[in-house]
């Protein structure tokens, strides 16, 4: 019998990288549960200097606003984990890297991090991405 050979499932982030370099473009990321692995994982990609500018690890709530300007009104009225703070991320952390799309991430590392009530979950994490033309509607999760 014949051994199948299966074609190995294609990386998202070579993609992504091939695609932003083809066309001269550039992506940062912002990070708060995940700590940087977004970017650590891009910057494992051969070739990914042509397209990943760099990223803001953005842990604690001041660092949001502090670095990639994340107003402390929206944290504070819908909560680190959103959408809304998601978005912003993603729009602050491209503003101020002047980068032509962003990642941005946010969450609760779970299972046993964040808050009691989030407690023995496995996590809970926002998204967004955002282009400096017009941005994707739709967060994801």
């Amino acid at each position: 019998m014949a051994k199948k050979t299966e074609t190995p499932a294609p990386n998202p982030g070579k993609q992504i990288i091939d695609i932003l370099a083809a066309k001269n473009q550039t992506i940062v990321t912002a990070e708060s549960c995940t700590g940087g692995m977004v970017a650590a994982a891009l910057t494992d990609i051969p070739g990914a200097s042509a397209a990943l500018y760099g990223g803001y690890v953005t842990y604690a709530n001041t660092a949001k606003s502090r670095m990639i300007h994340v107003q402390a009104r929206l944290i504070r009225d819908y909560g680190a984990v959103s959408n809304q703070v998601a978005r912003a991320m993603a729009d602050g952390a491209r503003n101020t890297a002047r980068a032509d799309y962003a990642v941005s991430v946010t969450g609760i590392a779970g299972p046993d991090g964040g808050s009691e009530k989030k407690a023995g979950r496995p996590g809970l994490c926002r998204g967004f991405l955002g282009t400096r033309h017009r941005r994707h509607r739709k967060p994801f999760r």
